[in-house]
């Protein structure tokens, strides 16, 4: 983000950090509010953005929000707030959110629920546990690639070798690597909250 910002010649006005130990996070986002600053990005753990979200519609402080997709959870993090209270936040995503009745009858999401059902019955549906579902999917791949060679060398090798699509992502997005680019995630889409569930944003 600091990259994109000095490349467009645009000034960071505040910056804050927090520790997870930290009870809240109140006096850092009471701090750039001061700072009148109109962009908030709130890149932090659940806890932390839950609190960042709260704070800042107490103040009274409207700025345009961006939050983490890993605190982008709807039940563990914009219901305890408020959903009214979050509507227009955006954040960045890749995973299709079983809580959103935009999927309800997608196969992979259906695919999802049932393996959820299975084998880890009464776990959270949101976003973290299909993070930690496609994490086992893309694993069981690598591990099929690398045969009967588990050393180092080769797990690394066949790690820039992936190119598959997973039920859970995004229409359009793949898992894709290469010696040149080893993130398995090379696209986002931007998303919007929009009072009730995520919104994906035409590309």
């Amino acid at each position: 983000m600091k990259e994109v910002l000095a490349a467009a010649g645009k000034k960071l006005i505040s910056e804050e950090s927090h520790e997870v130990s930290d009870p809240t996070v109140d006096s850092q986002i009471v701090s750039m509010h001061a700072s009148g600053a109109d962009v908030l990005v709130a890149w932090g753990s659940p806890k932390a953005t839950l609190q960042s979200l709260r704070k800042t519609h107490d103040i009274g402080w409207r700025p345009a929000i961006y939050i983490n997709p890993s605190a982008s959870s709807v039940p563990a993090v914009l219901t305890p707030v408020g959903l009214d209270k979050v509507k227009g936040i955006m954040s960045a995503a890749f995973l299709k959110d079983p809580s959103d009745p935009t999927w309800k009858d997608d196969p992979g999401v259906l695919a999802w629920h049932a393996f959820m059902d299975k084998y880890n019955k009464g776990a959270a549906k949101e976003y973290l546990t299909v993070l930690g579902a496609c994490l086992g999917q893309v694993t069981v791949q690598l591990l099929k690639q690398c045969g009967n060679d588990l050393s180092r060398e080769n797990i690394m090798r066949q790690s820039r070798r992936l190119d598959m699509d997973l039920p859970m992502m995004l229409p359009g997005l793949r898992v894709k690597t290469s010696d040149a680019r080893p993130h398995p995630i090379p696209d986002m889409r931007i998303q919007q909250f929009d009072g009730t569930s995520w919104k994906v944003m035409p590309s």
